[in-house]
């Protein structure tokens, strides 16, 4: 069990910099199509896309962890600081989690090109400030390391 749960740590830790990379990809992305008043394009899209099911193959992984916690005895004997500070960052990425679904949701049924960019970069900036904010960068920056 405790192999496994290290595996998926470095997993976690690798998947970090999907997110962390695919959400500036998309904030850049948007930023730049609502400055230049451009067309939607597939690479918004895809943008959009890679950030958010990066961010959901994050939380799956996260869940999985945090659902492995108690079995191997972790979140019960550790400091109060961590616990909180767990229970902290994993109530903060599921809202950045949610606050990226809704831009990317609400931007797919704009009526037009600039109130998709104009959703999606909202959305994305809050979203990018949480992660920004509640990723553990005290951690290892490279998985397994």
């Amino acid at each position: 069990m405790l192999a496994t749960y290290n595996f998926l740590v470095g997993f976690h830790n690798l998947l970090r910099w999907v997110v962390v990379l695919g959400g500036v990809w998309a904030l850049v992305t948007m930023i730049r199509g609502l400055a230049t008043q451009a067309a939607w394009t597939q690479q918004a899209g895809l943008s959009a896309r890679v950030f958010t099911y990066g961010l959901h193959l994050q939380l799956l992984v996260g869940l999985i962890m945090y659902g492995l916690l108690p079995a191997i005895g972790r979140a019960s004997t550790g400091p109060i600081d961590a616990r909180v500070s767990l229970v902290a960052h994993a109530g903060y990425m599921i809202l950045a989690v949610i606050a990226a679904q809704v831009g990317t949701s609400t931007a797919r049924r704009a009526a037009d090109d600039r109130a998709k960019y104009m959703r999606s970069t909202v959305a994305y900036a809050i979203a990018m400030a949480l992660i920004f904010w509640m990723i553990p960068w005290s951690r290892s920056l490279i998985p397994w390391g």
